[in-house]
């Protein structure tokens, strides 16, 4: 494979005999009700691991998010206990008319993470037919977090829940970063899963409250393709 290759078309392109057959298997029955729907390694071919953050480390002139409580106005305001986002991560988006933007989409990423197979991929665990609703990806550098959030939908989209595909890539420095997420079982946001390992994929039923710590490892690097899915039928 050489460095000229871009993105397959079809996101099972990349999956190893094991994903292959999460994708084909009907991984679950019935529709989930679980936050983290699935959150595992081990599905993804290690050729199309190294190609994909090769890819990805090329791409220059992120997007930069950062995401800062206001300053308070007055003495009783510093110590408000009204939870304001905040963050610090690059982003890139498909229609956007950035640099990585339009790398990733000369690359064949934005096409990959558009793929019906993507989507039949996800289907398998949520249980229900879906239809995508768009796509990103996100850069974190050592230091780069996410404030506890909800990732709610506007209004406009009229739907209780939707789905995440997450699909993690990150450089050798890469210690750990953790995920802290809300439970169904009692509501508190007091889970942990260290995200950072490269090559894991999450699917999240979201909203839900939950955090992204700051990125450990000195020069460290950590990507996240992700494909956003709504029910076909909200019932």
């Amino acid at each position: 494979m050489t460095e000229s290759v871009p993105c397959p078309h079809e996101f099972t392109t990349i999956l190893n005999r094991r994903g292959r057959k999460y994708s084909t298997g009907g991984a679950r029955s019935g529709r989930c009700i679980e936050n983290i729907v699935l959150f595992e390694g081990g599905l993804i071919q290690p050729r199309w691991i190294s190609r994909l953050r090769r890819m990805l480390e090329r791409q220059r002139s992120w997007s930069t998010s950062e995401l800062r409580p206001p300053a308070p106005r007055r003495f009783s305001e510093a110590f408000s206990e009204e939870l304001h986002r905040t963050g610090r991560f690059g982003s890139a988006l498909p229609r956007s008319r950035g640099p990585v933007s339009i790398g990733l989409r000369r690359l064949g990423v934005w096409r990959m993470l558009q793929s019906a197979s993507l989507r039949r991929f996800v289907e398998c665990f949520a249980g229900e037919r879906l239809i995508q609703n768009g796509c990103q990806v996100i850069r974190y550098d050592e230091g780069d977090y996410q404030g506890p959030h909800l990732d709610i939908y506007p209004p406009k989209h009229g739907k209780r829940y939707y789905f995440d595909f997450h699909l993690t890539l990150s450089n050798e420095k890469c210690v750990r970063q953790e995920l802290f997420y809300q439970t169904d079982a009692d509501g508190h946001c007091n889970r942990g899963l260290n995200v950072g390992s490269s090559g894991t994929i999450a699917i999240h039923r979201l909203p839900f409250w939950h955090q992204v710590t700051p990125l450990v490892g000195r020069g460290a690097k950590r990507w996240v393709l992700i494909a956003s899915f709504d029910p076909a039928s909200d019932d």
